[in-house]
């Protein structure tokens, strides 16, 4: 697992235990229910390139 896949993963606890929801969103489901976004603000990741760390996950597919 590279320096980035391990940052998405804390990344993904991170928002799941602490996030916030949006108020009063504009998406919908199919159903009608509001389709919230979760988010964590002001989140930063530092990588030393020489030291051969490359800021791309291999957990899922990127483009």
């Amino acid at each position: 697992m590279t320096k980035a896949d391990k940052y998405l993963v804390s990344d993904i606890h991170n928002i799941l235990e602490n996030g916030y929801k949006d108020i009063n969103p504009r998406p919908r489901y199919e159903d009608g229910t509001p389709a919230h976004t979760i988010s964590v603000n002001h989140v930063t990741r530092k990588y030393d390139l020489s030291k051969g760390e490359f800021p791309i996950s291999t957990l899922r597919p990127q483009a």
